[in-house]
């Protein structure tokens, strides 16, 4: 079989895996729990969800199948719990504050009660339920991971209110109406997507933590290539 195509069959897989929980958690808070937004906040909440499968394959979470097949075996050796012990880490801070930089902008732009604790407490956590889970395949947990990718978070954060405060700068300049009052972007957002609930931060954590959860008991690499083979 082409490898391209196989490439295309694992990642569809994996994204099936991240997306499949969270619609499933939200068809179940709209049935029973009369929870209804508008179009627009699952449209963004779907990238959002796309953006969190994108972070979970970067850093290649173990699954129950793997630790079924090779065990649990924990080396020290790989764990850094040592900050800034190294100096050749360069770019690798770099491309971990850029992992994470969505996440801290993404949180307040669709849910616009989030704070900046909120975020940071997010970022913090997220990043330290990759650093456990890569404990257990053989990847290095490294404490400077951690505190890149919750940096990250943190500049997403505020990049986002800058975006905002500059939205709101130039539609105050350009409103026609100059006893109207002039709502921010993400004040704009929610009244364009929320029906009749505000959407709670909480929604976001269920997201995040059903997509770990998605990949670690659904995604089985060796059974899909296993499937793969028999229809060749």
């Amino acid at each position: 079989m082409n490898t391209l195509f196989l490439d295309l069959i694992f990642i569809v897989s994996f994204r099936l895996c991240v997306f499949v929980p969270c619609i499933i958690w939200q068809l179940y808070m709209t049935k029973f729990k009369n929870v209804r937004y508008g179009r627009m906040h699952y449209v963004m909440t779907y990238i959002f969800i796309f953006y969190l499968s994108m972070v979970l394959e970067v850093t290649g979470i173990p699954t129950i199948y793997e630790l079924i097949r090779k065990g649990i075996v924990i080396d020290s050796g790989t764990i850094n719990p040592v900050p800034f012990s190294t100096d050749t880490y360069t770019i690798s801070y770099i491309l971990n504050i850029i992992m994470f930089m969505p996440l801290g902008f993404l949180l307040p732009m669709i849910w616009r009660k989030c704070r900046f604790h909120q975020v940071l407490l997010i970022g913090m956590l997220s990043s330290l339920a990759i650093e456990i889970m890569q404990l257990f395949n053989w990847r290095v947990s490294d404490i400077d991971d951690l505190l890149m990718n919750t940096l990250g978070a943190v500049i997403g954060f505020f990049l986002f209110k800058l975006v905002d405060m500059i939205i709101h700068g130039i539609y105050s300049i350009f409103a026609h109406n100059k006893n109207s009052k002039v709502e921010s972007a993400s004040q704009r957002h929610a009244l364009a997507t929320a029906k009749g609930k505000t959407p709670n931060i909480s929604e976001a954590i269920a997201y995040i933590i059903l997509s770990y959860l998605g990949v670690f008991f659904l995604y089985n690499v060796t059974g899909i290539s296993a499937l793969v083979e028999r229809f060749e």
